[in-house]
Order: C-alpha cells, then structure tokens, then sequence
C-alpha cells in the first residue's frame, strides 16, 4: 500500500458512509429538489413544499419532521442541508 492510500480509502468509506445516511433520510429528497429549484421563505413554508414533494407514506413516517422539528431546527435537517448547500439563517428564513 502506497502512503496515504489508506487514508484515502477510510476518508472514501466515511464519505459513502454518510452519504447513506443521508439518502435514507425521508427528508432528502424533498430538500434536495427544494435546493435545485432555489428556496427563500420560512421553515413553515418549507415543510409546506416538503409535504406537497413527499408521498403519503412517506409523510405519515415517525421519522417524517412536524412543524416543532422543522421550527427548532431537527440536527438530521441541517445535515441535509449542508449536503445540499442550503443555508439557514436564524432569522428562520431559509435559503438555498
């Protein structure tokens, strides 16, 4: 093994590792299309574009946020939304 191979190949691992996370997450994909499209507004007006992107089932989840989750910031969001590059700022406007 070369140097730095491993390290290289452990930074990989842990990459992957998180991207799988995230993707698995149910709000991933409606974040990420809000992202891709540009998004200016409140947390409330973005859990109304999550919930108009997401089916059903996927909002009747437990792991599906409630306007409490998206108000106070849930941690597995902000994950998503660094991924994403959307930014939040603490006047609970969000933009991406």
């Amino acid at each position: 093994m070369k140097p730095g191979e491993a390290l290289t190949a452990y930074q990989a691992n842990c990459a992957e590792a998180r991207n799988l996370a995230l993707e698995a997450s149910p709000v991933y994909e409606p974040l990420r299309e809000v992202a891709r499209a540009g998004f200016s507004g409140t947390s409330s007006e973005l859990l109304f574009l999550f919930n108009k992107l997401a089916s059903d089932s996927t909002r009747r989840s437990r792991r599906w946020p409630n306007r409490v989750l998206i108000k106070y910031r849930d941690p597995q969001i902000g994950r998503i939304q660094r991924r994403v590059n959307a930014s939040w700022d603490h006047q609970r406007s969000i933009r991406a």
